[in-house]
C-alpha cells in the first residue's frame, strides 16, 4: 500500500476573552493540554481578563469522546500517527490565527503560553512559524525532544522565556525538572523559572505575577 496526502480547506475554532475593542496592548495565546477544550481552558484565566489584554485560546483540531463513544469531549493537538503532517497542519492553523488577530487588534505585545501537551505545540509553533512573541511561557511541560536546538534556541532567545511548573506536578518530578533545565542551560537557552506549590494545572496567582513583572533570565 502507498500512503498519500491531499490538501483541502478546513476551519478551526478558537475563543477570546472579549471582542469589544479595536486594539489591545497585549495578546496572550493560551494553548490547552491533552483532552481539554479551549472554552473550558479559557475560563481558568477569567479573573485576569481586562480591557488592555486579549486572551486567545485556540482549540486543538482533533476532538474525541473522553469515555469510549459518548459523554464528554476533549481535543488533542496530535498523536504519534502521521505526526509530522499533524504538526505542519497545526502550525499553519496557528499562523493563520495569529495573522487574523494581528489585523483585528494590532497588539503591541505578544505572549504565548503552552500548557502540558499545548506547551509542545506552542514550542513547535514558535520554532517553525513566523511568530516572534515578546514572552514565551512553557507551563507544566518540557520542550519537545524533536526540536533542533542548534537552530531553534537563537530564535527563542529573542523572547523572554519562562518555565513554570508546580512542585507537586504528577507528570514532572523535581529530578526530571532539574535535568531538563540543566540541559537547557548547557544548550545556551536564556530563561527564568517559576515554581509554585501545586499540581499539574494553571496557577492563576503565579501567572498574574508573571504577566505583571519581568524575570531575571539564567
Amino acid at each position: 500500500m502507498i500512503e498519500n496526502h491531499v490538501k483541502y480547506t478546513t476551519r478551526a475554532r478558537y475563543f477570546t476573552s472579549n471582542n469589544e475593542f479595536d486594539s489591545v496592548e497585549e495578546v496572550v495565546y493560551v494553548l490547552h493540554g491533552y483532552g481539554q477544550l479551549a472554552y473550558y481552558f479559557l475560563r481558568k484565566f477569567k479573573s485576569l481578563f481586562n480591557d488592555r489584554t486579549l486572551f486567545v485560546a485556540p482549540e486543538a483540531p482533533y476532538r474525541y469522546y473522553l469515555n469510549h463513544n459518548s459523554g464528554r469531549v476533549g481535543a488533542t493537538w496530535m498523536t504519534r500517527e502521521d505526526r509530522l503532517t499533524d504538526i505542519s497542519n497545526y502550525v499553519n492553523y496557528l499562523e493563520s490565527l495569529h495573522d487574523e488577530i494581528k489585523k483585528k487588534y494590532n497588539p503591541r505585545k505578544i505572549t504565548v503560553l503552552g500548557f502540558s501537551q499545548g506547551a509542545a505545540t506552542a514550542s513547535r509553533w514558535v520554532a517553525q512559524g513566523s511568530i516572534l512573541p515578546n514572552r514565551f511561557i512553557l507551563w507544566a511541560s518540557v520542550f519537545p525532544p524533536d526540536m533542533d536546538y542548534s537552530f531553534d534556541i537563537p530564535k527563542f532567545n529573542r523572547s523572554e522565556v519562562i518555565l513554570v511548573c508546580g512542585t507537586k506536578d504528577e507528570f514532572i518530578d523535581n529530578e526530571k525538572w532539574k535535568s531538563h533545565t540543566d540541559f537547557l542551560i548547557e544548550s545556551g537557552l536564556k530563561f527564568s523559572e517559576k515554581r509554585f506549590e501545586g499540581v499539574h494545572d494553571i496557577d492563576i496567582r503565579t501567572l498574574d505575577q508573571i504577566l505583571n513583572s519581568t524575570h531575571e533570565q539564567r
